[in-house]
């Protein structure tokens, strides 16, 4: 029994570290030769099931942009634009450049959309105090806290990793 009560306290807090994940990760492109930096999407503070992902992906080549990489997980859901609100400012996020792509790993089932987005748009969600997102969907939309006073989550530090090797040399 006390097994089992320690391996459930393990998992809750596991479960609660919202500054774990994936690292950025930093190449080189074969093409131009220039850097390029990219983090897999990581969930925002999701209430339900179905979960809103962000990821990034930053070229050297254009470093006033980023490719926003926004997902749902646990559904196929078509991703047609996002809304963030970031500090009492919205900014829809609608220069799509990919079409939805759907994934499913056994019975986990993804769906993914890149945007191209400002790199300052992603720097000023690592920096807000409130920044929530609304992804549009065939479905309706799809609200979250990606960060405000009650908590933040596994896409806001996901976000500052990438922006903090989006800035290393």
């Amino acid at each position: 029994m006390k097994y089992i009560a320690a391996l459930a306290m393990a998992l809750s807090l596991a479960a609660c570290s919202n500054t774990v994940g994936t690292s950025a990760t930093e190449s080189v492109s074969g093409y131009s030769g220039k850097r390029v930096v990219s983090i897999d999407p990581h969930g925002v503070d999701c209430s339900a099931m179905t979960c809103p992902m962000i990821g990034a992906q930053w070229r050297e080549e254009s470093p006033e942009q980023a490719v926003m990489i926004i997902g749902v997980a646990n559904a196929y859901e078509g991703i047609m634009s996002a809304t963030f609100m970031i500090d009492g400012k919205e900014y829809l996020v609608d220069d799509k450049i990919s079409v939805t792509d759907f994934d499913n790993l056994g019975a986990y089932r993804t769906s993914r959309a890149g945007f191209q987005v400002p790199l300052a748009l992603i720097n000023e969600i690592t920096t807000a105090n409130r920044a929530w997102l609304r992804l549009s969907t065939p479905s309706g939309y799809i609200e979250e806290r990606i960060v405000d006073a009650d908590g933040d989550s596994k896409a806001y530090h996901a976000l500052k990793r990438f922006m903090a090797k989006v800035g290393s040399n």
